[in-house]
């Protein structure tokens, strides 16, 4: 149970002064390609240069699911520059997890590929049937976990929002961040979930064009005569940061390419 003012206060005039609780996850936050630079750079870039954003949301995204974030240095997008940094910070007993960005997918540079061939550690998956986000890759060494995420911007966020935030509940001990009780929907046997993932909203604006993939769509939300409505943000490219500080939540497309229309009900995941 997080600690908050209820709950310290019903502690206190219990007489408990010292409780046991769950350590703050420790997570490293690792950023790949020879394109970035420090936040500090200064103006103006050179060209293909550009400042490491994915870090900084990282780092802040950590935080608010209950970690505690350190930002490791970026590194190139070379075999020999990141399996070093990557053994180190699983090996060392100083993070419970590492989170990766880039180099995940199939390009000439993305490192991540190669690195998950020679790391020495357990490949957990391998892709994800999602857009975006698909090309999103999880690994175990020496009981570490490490999440190497999208690039993009707003793949990398959708992929922490669906794997990595559960994952870090999971460590605190959330009984409700359990991968069976994710999966549960109102129509799924068995016991409820104490808190389902998903809540229902009604489209609003234009119609969302459906993939092959299950679709994830950063939207805004605003209450009218009591019913929620999820608008998708402008922008929504898996490249674009700015949708990323309006985005409230995810509106989930089923796969299957039909689509979305304005006025429907869809299932939403609070960012």
């Amino acid at each position: 149970t997080p600690l908050g003012a209820g709950e310290l206060a019903v502690l206190a005039s219990l007489g408990h002064a010292r409780v046991a609780v769950r350590c703050r996850p420790r997570v490293a936050v690792l950023a790949t390609g020879a394109e970035l630079l420090p936040v500090d750079a200064p103006s103006p870039l050179a060209p293909g240069r550009i400042r490491d954003s994915n870090s900084a949301m990282l780092a802040s995204l950590v935080a608010e699911a209950g970690g505690e974030a350190e930002q490791l240095q970026a590194v190139s997008d070379r075999l020999e520059d990141v399996l070093p940094v990557v053994r180190q910070a699983l090996d060392s007993g100083e993070y419970d997890m590492l989170l990766t960005s880039g180099g995940v997918s199939v390009g000439d540079h993305d490192v991540m590929v190669d690195l998950f061939d020679t790391w020495g550690g357990r490949l957990l998956f391998n892709k994800v049937q999602m857009r975006p986000g698909s090309p999103t890759t999880a690994g175990c060494r020496n009981d570490r976990l490490l999440i190497a995420l999208s690039g993009n911007p707003g793949a990398c966020l959708v992929g922490f929002r669906l794997l990595v935030r559960p994952a870090l509940q999971s460590l605190l001990g959330e009984p409700r961040a359990t991968a069976a009780q994710l999966s549960l929907s109102s129509t799924h046997p068995g016991p409820p979930a104490p808190l389902q993932l998903y809540e229902e909203a009604i489209l609003d604006g234009a119609p969302i064009k459906g993939i092959a993939l299950e679709r994830y769509v950063r939207a805004k939300l605003r209450l009218n005569g009591g019913r929620v409505y999820a608008m998708p943000c402008a922008g929504n490219k898996s490249s674009d940061l700015l949708s990323l500080r309006e985005a409230e939540c995810l509106i989930v497309v089923p796969p299957g390419g039909e689509g979305v229309q304005p006025g429907a009900v869809v299932r939403i995941i609070r960012l």
